[in-house]
């Protein structure tokens, strides 16, 4: 799993270094869903990216978990990952 996170980590990097914002966001929150520590990951991107980015991958988090997982959507839709309380 560590080298499925780190692997997220630099394909996210990468895509937003190009321009593809869509691909990048969808891996980084894919590499959210897998951390050992999500929440000190979503702290060093909320201070690291813009605040649109930002909200765009923890919208997508609930739809990419799951497939990351292997749960059901239903299953992973906790409040901890619709809304972190960062501030």
């Amino acid at each position: 799993m560590r080298r499925y996170f780190l692997e997220q980590i630099q394909q996210g990097e990468d895509c937003l270094s190009r321009g593809d914002l869509d691909n990048g966001v969808d891996h980084l929150a894919k590499a959210i869903a897998v951390c050992s520590q999500p929440q000190s990951l979503m702290s060093l991107f909320q201070q690291t990216l813009p605040p649109e980015l930002f909200q765009e991958i923890i919208m997508r988090l609930p739809r990419v978990a799951p497939s990351v997982l292997g749960t059901s959507s239903s299953a992973f839709s906790g409040a901890t990952l619709t809304e972190p309380d960062l501030e």
